[in-house]
């Protein structure tokens, strides 16, 4: 799971960073996201298919759109990512159509301006985040003038994936084995099985408990008087010893109380 997943889903977050784009596991959020690539390559699965982007090109990716990265060689970009809401103007004037999830963007004046501008606001939030809705309709502006708009095709496999990781985040803690998921959603645990392999880039039980142990630390992170055994149970493991298990594989430690 990316460092900001979980706070993709916050009301106005806001990211603009200039980085090289890395391994990541699959990330599921309702934010948008724009890569656009400085230097070198960056590859990505996005619900499913395979895409790529050089330099002077471009990546986008809607909200709730199933994706991961990853590293084929070093790379130098511009991330980001942001609120639907700072979107929604200029998609509502698309009517139902999107921007292509690759793109041409040869402007790097106008992209290297707006983050030199940006991280001159680094010490203020509220500001920051109006920059950042100008400087999202500005990019948005430019994509569009040089890749026309496509229409948005309905996809039933990657709206039902969606709706399956929708589910599991707002169920944590209930039973999410596939044979559960299969009598809510009617479907076979076999058809389920072959929908998330190709969505995801890890097995359903390994998804489960990324989410289960980052809902598990935000819950230890808000004071001392937490148990871990509550914690645990809370959000869905069953034992101690597959929830400490998780948790390590996932950051690197043992979870532990702040005194």
């Amino acid at each position: 799971m990316s460092s900001y997943e979980i706070p993709a889903e916050g009301r106005n977050y806001c990211l603009f960073e200039r980085r090289g784009v890395y391994d990541t596991e699959t990330q599921f959020h309702s934010a948008v996201e724009i890569i656009i690539v400085n230097e070198g390559k960056v590859s990505a699965t996005i619900n499913g298919r395979q895409i790529s982007a050089g330099k002077g090109c471009g990546i986008f990716i809607d909200g709730f759109s199933l994706h991961s990265y990853h590293e084929s060689e070093k790379s130098d970009a511009y991330i980001l990512l942001g609120d639907k809401k700072y979107f929604d103007n200029f998609f509502l004037s698309l009517k139902n159509k999107v921007l292509p999830e690759t793109f041409k963007f040869n402007n790097t004046e106008l992209i290297k301006s707006l983050y030199d501008n940006y991280l001159k606001l680094s010490s203020d939030e509220n500001l920051k985040k109006q920059f950042f809705a100008g400087a999202v309709n500005v990019i948005l502006s430019a994509i569009s003038s040089d890749n026309p708009p496509i229409e948005k095709e309905p996809d039933r496999q990657s709206d039902l994936m969606c709706e399956i990781l929708k589910y599991a985040a707002e169920n944590i803690e209930s039973d999410l084995s596939l044979k559960n998921l299969g009598y809510y959603f009617g479907y076979s645990e076999g058809h389920l099985s072959r929908l998330i392999h190709r969505f995801l880039n890890e097995n359903w039980t390994q998804y489960v408990n990324r989410l289960r142990v980052k809902k598990a630390d935000g819950l230890i992170s808000q004071g001392k008087d937490v148990k871990i055994s509550d914690v645990a149970f809370a959000v869905g493991f069953e034992n101690l010893n597959s929830f400490y298990r998780a948790y390590k594989k996932e950051f690197g430690k043992n979870p532990k109380i702040n005194q």
